[in-house]
């Protein structure tokens, strides 16, 4: 065992009350990053996609990737919120910050 094994763990995420376990990878976290500063709105959803899709389909590779697909496109918002949670960049209580910030705005 290496000194960083504790590492290795999958992501743990629930998204439609569904608990994932997810094989995200540093790649993974990069492109994300890139994200932030490309000002194409197209490719920017393209890649977010991209990645999304390319860590479920590497969690699950014995699922068929249209049901992926559709899981990715049927839960697109939440599944980005658990990955930022996960990941450390956000927190459940930055969601609902902004969520109540926006009803009361609305």
């Amino acid at each position: 065992m290496g000194r960083f094994t504790q590492y290795l763990g999958k992501l743990e995420i629930t998204v439609d009350g569904q608990k994932l376990e997810l094989d995200a990878q540093l790649k993974d976290k990069e492109k994300l990053m890139k994200t932030q500063t490309m000002k194409d709105e197209d490719k920017k959803v393209g890649l977010l996609t991209e990645v999304f899709m390319d860590i479920i389909k590497r969690s699950y590779p014995e699922e068929p990737v249209s049901e992926l697909e559709s899981f990715v496109d049927k839960n697109y918002l939440e599944y980005m919120q658990e990955l930022m949670i996960a990941f450390k960049w956000a927190s459940k209580e930055d969601f609902d910050t902004v969520k109540k910030n926006k009803l009361i705005k609305g």
